[in-house]
């Protein structure tokens, strides 16, 4: 379930456009949630994150596929962070 429109574009504004992993800049960054609403997460400012399509993309996989929490997908991504 997608955020709302006007939070998703408050929260993209607020991020300066910038991914919270990888810190690429670009205007089509994307807003994932940290906890997925499947798992009982909320369209909360706070669970939202700012993700560039790349970084999102394999947050999501490792989440869904490998059954991760966020902090353990940060943990097991962090030694790539600069190689997006």
């Amino acid at each position: 379930m997608p955020f709302p429109p006007d939070l998703r574009r408050e929260i993209r504004v607020q991020s300066g456009y910038s991914c919270a992993f990888c810190s690429r800049q670009a205007a089509h960054v994307e807003v994932h949630h940290k906890m997925p609403v499947r798992d009982g997460g909320s369209d909360a400012p706070e669970n939202a994150e700012v993700l560039y399509p790349a970084c999102h993309d394999m947050f999501d996989r490792e989440q869904e596929d490998n059954g991760l929490t966020y902090e353990e997908v940060r943990q097991k991504l962090a030694p790539y962070e600069n190689y997006l």
